[in-house]
């Protein structure tokens, strides 16, 4: 009787770790595109108010920001083997962040490269805000639903099992 209690609880507590893992991820997004928002309010300084040429403005965003922008590091001699649209580009890509956050920043990827960047960067930021807000009330309604639903699964798998 006891390894059934053992067993049962045990099959409980990994269908709610499922549910709790799913929120994790959910929280990770959340803080991925605060990090993005951030990096492109420094961007924005840099280039808009202290006119820093873009490989330095990209290699300062790396230093202070870390995380998903570290690979912009290496812009200052990337850039001068290839375009700055197909750096960017792979850096997007390496990035495997989510369709609507590599849409924003592929449109400001596009507004660098223009003379109105400060345009660009405010649509974009925009976005980012946009979505960071969406995101995060998404995340804490998804959050009680996973682990809720981890949870009955759980206890459901256990109805039929005993």
């Amino acid at each position: 009787m006891l390894s059934r209690l053992l067993g049962a609880a045990l099959v409980i507590f990994s269908c709610a770790s499922v549910g709790l893992r799913r929120c994790r991820e959910l929280r990770e997004r959340v803080r991925t595109l605060d990090t993005l928002l951030r990096g492109v309010e420094l961007l924005r300084g840099e280039i808009c108010r202290f006119q820093t040429p873009l490989p330095l403005a990209l290699r300062r965003l790396a230093a202070e920001e870390g995380g998903v922008f570290a690979p912009l590091a290496e812009a200052e001699s990337a850039l001068q083997e290839r375009p700055f649209a197909l750096f960017w580009a792979e850096w997007l890509a390496a990035a495997s962040l989510a369709v609507p956050e590599t849409e924003a920043l592929s449109q400001l990827g596009r507004a660098l490269c223009t003379t109105d960047a400060e345009r660009g960067i405010a649509v974009c930021e925009e976005t980012l805000r946009r979505l960071c807000r969406q995101r995060g009330s998404e995340a804490a309604a998804k959050c009680r639903l996973s682990v809720t639903l981890g949870f009955c699964a759980g206890a459901l798998a256990v109805i039929l099992l005993l």
